[in-house]
């Protein structure tokens, strides 16, 4: 793949767990699923849970994203996270080079997400 290529992929997988990352899809993952601001949540561990749903494909990430009950539960990808990065650093022949994108997939970045009580549709 081309420079171009790797860094549009990172883009679009950094929309596309964005586009997850918000109050009714994190409160859908099972047991470790949001509850309030009180209890533990662990961001780290629903960035994963995000990941699994982009690693199952389009029609998967369609359906968690007009259903958020689809939500995997106690199944995470960390993996995937990292996919660009290495394949940008193998490309480059460089260890720790970056890829910055339009759009943040860390949790909580979505903040609109954040206030809805139902999907973005």
């Amino acid at each position: 793949m081309t420079i171009e290529d790797i860094q549009e992929f990172a883009e679009i997988m950094a929309e596309k767990l964005y586009n997850l990352d918000g109050l009714i899809y994190a409160s859908n993952i099972g047991p470790d699923s949001y509850k309030n601001e009180k209890e533990f949540f662990s961001t780290d561990y629903f960035l994963y849970v995000r990941c699994c749903v982009i690693a199952n494909g389009k029609d998967y990430y369609e359906s968690v994203l007009n259903d958020p009950t689809q939500m995997p539960e106690e199944m995470d990808f960390e993996a995937i996270l990292y996919l660009p990065e290495e394949a940008y650093n193998k490309k480059l022949k460089t260890d720790e080079e970056f890829i910055e994108t339009r759009l943040s997939f860390e949790t909580f970045s979505n903040k609109e997400n954040w206030k809805r009580k139902s999907p973005n549709r």
